[in-house]
């Protein structure tokens, strides 16, 4: 038993010891040490502004930010969000997370991650506390994080190193370069130049991939007895900003036009006939077949060394008998209003197909060098290849034999 100056001695002590290791959380709202959760307060969500559902960001696009509208609170204590990235849509994985971003007084705030996200789809969350409360989580977002785009030039197969074609039209062949992070089809751009600087471009010509090899020919024609520079690059067609750099530059030569003949006779009455030559391919309804048939029915008509208006005459005589031939063989050929008119083309007419848009047909060689033998062919264009532009006016009734 205790004597009575023992029992004193341990109340004491106990009465002393208990405010000291006793603490006192305080009632002001705006201490650290409040009491919380602080009852009746409400947390609203932020509004997530950036990244928006569903984008597609690119390399180009980070590190990313991110931009959200500020939650509201009832209470007097201020807000400070967090948020959660994650690889999954249930936050199993989460690869990123920040607590204790202050607002932008403004009313959006704004947070920028150190450092780029990897490709793939990524969801994500936010939040805002105030110490003691906290607001339920703003409806998740996901977005996705693009591979970068990575094109290496394709490679010119032909026509190089400085080979000569065999006319004026050559194609182009490209065998596609390495490339990674591509989503759709690839078109190739063609520069065709008269200086090796490509400060002169003679041609530019466009084209969707091909595997294994791309072939580029559109009828386009280029000038006798020139050395021409070549060079390709790709462009990914879902993004045109996303291309590779330029191919090795090619070059290719043009051969030299054909002699002049001597000058024929003397066109007989009525307008030509008994040219001589093949005329076997008078009776085919193939274009280049027709352009030869008459060629050869009418060589007076071909003459070299005549004025401009003799050649405008002889070109429309020509014109006219091409158009006759082909509609007597089953195509609706008819004239081409130049530039939509009102003046007709004199060596370009058009070719009307059911079903299918109008076709250009450029029919005169040597048409504007006087100096050279007149000559005919069946060149064809579409609007699409921008050259030409056919509109087509009608010939009218013809007489077939």
């Amino acid at each position: 038993m205790l004597k009575l100056g023992t029992k004193l001695f341990v109340g004491a002590f106990v009465a002393l010891f208990l405010p000291a290791c006793q603490v006192q959380k305080s009632s002001n709202p705006l201490s650290p040490a409040v009491a919380g959760p602080v009852e009746g307060v409400v947390i609203t969500t932020p509004n997530l502004l950036e990244p928006g559902q569903g984008w597609e960001m690119k390399s180009r696009d980070q590190p990313l930010k991110l931009l959200f509208a500020n939650a509201a609170t009832n209470g007097a204590r201020p807000l400070k969000y967090s948020f959660d990235l994650a690889t999954d849509g249930e936050f199993r994985n989460i690869v990123f997370s920040r607590t204790g971003i202050d607002p932008n007084a403004a009313g959006e705030t704004q947070f920028q991650l150190p450092d780029k996200l990897g490709a793939g789809t990524y969801w994500l969350r936010s939040r805002a506390t105030d110490g003691a409360n906290t607001g339920p989580y703003a409806p998740v977002k996901s977005f996705i994080v693009l591979a970068d785009v990575v094109l290496a030039p394709p490679t010119p197969l032909s026509p190089i190193s400085g080979a000569t074609v065999s006319d004026l039209t050559p194609e182009f062949r490209i065998k596609g370069g390495d490339r990674s992070g591509v989503k759709t089809a690839l078109e190739y751009v063609v520069q065709v130049s008269n200086n090796s600087a490509f400060t002169s471009i003679a041609a530019t010509l466009l084209q969707t991939e091909t595997l294994p090899e791309t072939r580029i020919d559109r009828n386009y024609s280029f000038l006798h007895s020139r050395t021409y520079y070549w060079r390709v690059r790709a462009t990914h067609t879902a993004d045109s900003s996303d291309v590779s750099n330029w191919s090795a530059t090619q070059t290719f030569k043009t051969p030299a036009p054909p002699a002049a003949p001597a000058p024929a006779p003397a066109p007989s009455p009525g307008g030509g006939g008994g040219g001589g030559g093949d005329l076997s391919k008078c009776n085919s309804s193939d274009g280049s077949d027709i352009a030869e048939c008459i060629e050869a029915r009418y060589p007076s008509y071909l003459a070299a060394g005549v004025t401009e208006s003799k050649r405008k005459s002889n070109m429309e005589f020509l014109r006219n008998k091409m158009i006759e031939h082909g509609k007597c063989k089953g195509l609706n050929l008819g004239l081409n209003l130049k530039r939509g008119g009102p003046t007709i083309s004199s060596d370009f007419i058009v070719w009307r197909r059911s079903g299918q848009p109008d076709m250009g047909v450029d029919i005169g060689t040597a048409y504007d060098d006087t100096s050279r033998r007149l000559g005919l062919s069946w060149h064809t264009y579409s609007a699409a290849d921008n050259y030409g532009y056919p509109y087509y006016k009608d010939y009218g009734a013809v007489s077939c034999p």
